[in-house]
């Protein structure tokens, strides 16, 4: 790590999958109804993780707040200074919302199979501006029960402009009963020196994380500059 940034993981245990709970069903429809021929293959479910990207004011971190708790995000069109974003060193505006249109899908991120190679999104307010970024690996861990590592599989990713903040979806594969483990980062595309940075000036820059089984709220403010927001369902 270095220093302005932020790393935390997203876990996922005890799961309980559609799939898994249909199974049973499944099995007996095909007993007794040969004909139908039913079955749910595990290799097309997964879990999807939403991930909103704003930048807002370190004044304004009270309607964020807000946001992150009632889920409305049109505090967030409001308030966001975020212009666009690079992503693979394409400049991708999100003034519009694309969420609203008819037939608008999200854009797939290309990623890599190289379990080190890094994905790195930055805030922007304009196209050589940047306030700081959000990252992650394209694979996730997959533990078992005593939390050895079982194996590594890919993630996808996609995006979509939502009216002055970004909208991203991190796509894990089937884990079964295993845990997932995935870690994202978030940090400043400039900081300034570790000693520095530990001085009383730097507060705590605000990180909402909503998930649809969990609410985590993380804080880390900078006075008097735009605060990166990242809320994640």
């Amino acid at each position: 790590m270095a220093a302005g940034q932020l790393k935390f993981d997203f876990v996922v245990s005890n799961w309980k999958w559609n799939t898994d709970r249909l199974e049973a069903f499944v099995d007996w429809l095909n007993r007794n109804y040969p004909e139908y021929d039913m079955d749910i293959p595990p290799h097309k479910t997964g879990l999807a993780l939403w991930i909103s990207l704003a930048s807002i004011k370190i004044e304004d971190l009270n309607y964020a707040e807000s946001e992150v708790q009632n889920q409305e995000q049109n505090l967030v069109e409001t308030r966001s200074q975020m212009r666009g974003a690079m992503i693979r060193d394409q400049y991708y505006p999100v003034n519009e919302n694309k969420t609203a249109d008819d037939g608008e899908d999200e854009r797939p991120i290309q990623l890599t199979n190289q379990i080190r190679d890094r994905v790195r999104i930055h805030f922007a307010r304009k196209e050589t501006t940047m306030a700081g970024f959000l990252e992650f690996v394209p694979w996730a861990r997959f533990l078992n029960e005593t939390g050895d590592t079982v194996e590594y599989r890919n993630v996808t990713a996609s995006y979509i402009a939502a009216g002055a903040h970004l909208r991203l979806f991190i796509c894990y594969p089937y884990f079964g009963n295993y845990t997932l483990e995935h870690d994202p980062t978030i940090g400043l595309t400039s900081a300034p020196p570790i000693p520095t940075l530990i001085k009383p000036q730097l507060l705590i820059t605000l990180i909402g994380v909503t998930i649809a089984i969990a609410v985590a709220v993380a804080a880390v403010k900078l006075r008097k500059k735009t605060v990166n927001i990242v809320n994640v369902q």
